[in-house]
């Protein structure tokens, strides 16, 4: 689990919605901006269907907006070198893969990075939109011959995440099965760095309690390192 197959290195990481890159790089970003890396980042959507945790109601562009400020500060914050975000339809992009891989792929050629970095088949999540953009991070490293690597958890708390990511989930936009891969590279990431990105979430409630419903074990697994399996 040797963090400098992806430390240091020039890292695209491919999101479906603003936060999806704090939750599973937050810390790997900050860690890699510092040691001499380089990170871009490309968002699919702009993550309007996450209206759950506002804090007051807002129009659809309304919340487009907002969340696309949050992640320009994130960006900011955790020293990324390029943004890229797309206006995809949340909770849709399944429908828009040719479109999004297009895009994509253009990016990913121009700025030549040693390694993509997103969601894995089941999606961490099962969330339907991290799947559709894992077989489009996939195929877009296969097309580039780039290394490419999947957000997982800590082996700690893989038996009992899948519940706690079932309390979590809303609507009809998950898949009911989960699997958890073992972890090829395990980055030890600093807590306040993490938590501090996601206080910039404000539309989504996780400057206040970004991980809802989730057991203290897992929380402090989650603030304490960020895991990766590498598929090629």
């Amino acid at each position: 689990m040797e963090e400098q197959e992806i430390i240091g290195k020039n890292i695209l990481l491919i999101i479906p919605h603003p936060d999806d890159e704090t939750f599973i790089a937050g810390g790997t970003i900050y860690k890699n901006q510092r040691l001499g890396g380089k990170t871009s980042i490309v968002c699919a959507s702009l993550g309007e269907r996450g209206t759950l945790y506002l804090p007051h109601k807002m129009t659809k562009k309304e919340l487009m907006n907002a969340r696309k400020k949050e992640i320009e500060m994130v960006a900011k914050y955790l020293k990324v070198n390029n943004l890229f975000t797309f206006k995809f339809p949340d909770g849709e992009l399944n429908l828009y893969k040719k479109e999004i891989f297009n895009r994509a792929l253009k990016i990913a050629d121009k700025l030549n990075p040693d390694l993509i970095i997103s969601f894995d088949k089941f999606g961490l999540s099962g969330h339907r939109d991290h799947i559709a953009i894992s077989k489009i991070s996939k195929k877009i490293c296969r097309k580039l011959k780039i290394s490419f690597y999947t957000a997982t958890i800590s082996p700690k708390i893989s038996p009992g995440f899948e519940e706690a990511v079932k309390n979590r989930k809303r609507g009809n936009h998950y898949k009911k099965k989960i699997k958890y891969s073992k972890p090829d590279v395990k980055i030890k990431i600093n807590s306040k760095i993490k938590l501090k990105a996601f206080s910039f979430y404000k539309t989504q409630g996780a400057d206040k309690n970004p991980f809802r419903g989730m057991p203290e074990l897992f929380k402090r697994e989650i603030l304490k390192a960020e895991y990766f399996t590498r598929r090629i």
